[in-house]
């Protein structure tokens, strides 16, 4: 009884370090996949803004031009 109690006692720690380990790793790669995605979001944003002040950019000067 002594050998299956030492066993579970130095087994189950291990093995419940890799559970909690595991699930910690799980958590983390969702969030590296949220923050991917909101990267990506935010870099199509601000291509978008950059395009309306080009072309803001561009009316000017032709407003200019015509004055």
């Amino acid at each position: 009884m002594e050998q299956i109690i030492q066993l579970i006692s130095n087994v189950g720690f291990p093995i419940a370090c890799c559970i909690f380990l595991f699930s910690q790793q799980t958590k983390l790669t969702n969030t590296l996949h949220d923050i991917s995605t909101t990267m990506q979001l935010m870099s199509s944003r601000l291509d978008d803004i950059e395009d309306a002040m080009r072309k803001g950019g561009e009316r000017g000067k032709k407003e200019k031009e015509r004055s």
